[in-house]
């Protein structure tokens, strides 16, 4: 018995395609960087998360203390720092 074809079905294949064909893609390209490259994947244990920690929270500390100082914002102040 042959099944009359819906529009759902074909919304359902574009569906899959257009989600899923980004991680075929990326796959692809990763592998291939591998491979070009010749480089090799670096064991969790061996990656530094900590060293620069202490500049970037100096860092971070020093805006804050310029935000703080400059005192509450009004209506544009803050508009703006959201969109800057």
């Amino acid at each position: 018995m042959v099944r009359p074809r819906l529009a759902q079905d074909d919304a359902d294949r574009e569906f899959f395609f257009t989600n899923y064909v980004g991680i075929a893609s990326f796959a692809g390209i990763y592998i291939a960087a591998k491979l070009w490259y010749k480089t090799k994947l670096v064991p969790l244990h061996e990656i530094d998360y900590l060293s620069g920690k202490a500049e970037i929270d100096a860092d971070e500390q020093y805006w804050l203390d310029q935000a703080a100082a400059r005192g509450p914002l009004g209506f544009w102040g803050r508009l703006l720092d959201k969109f800057i």
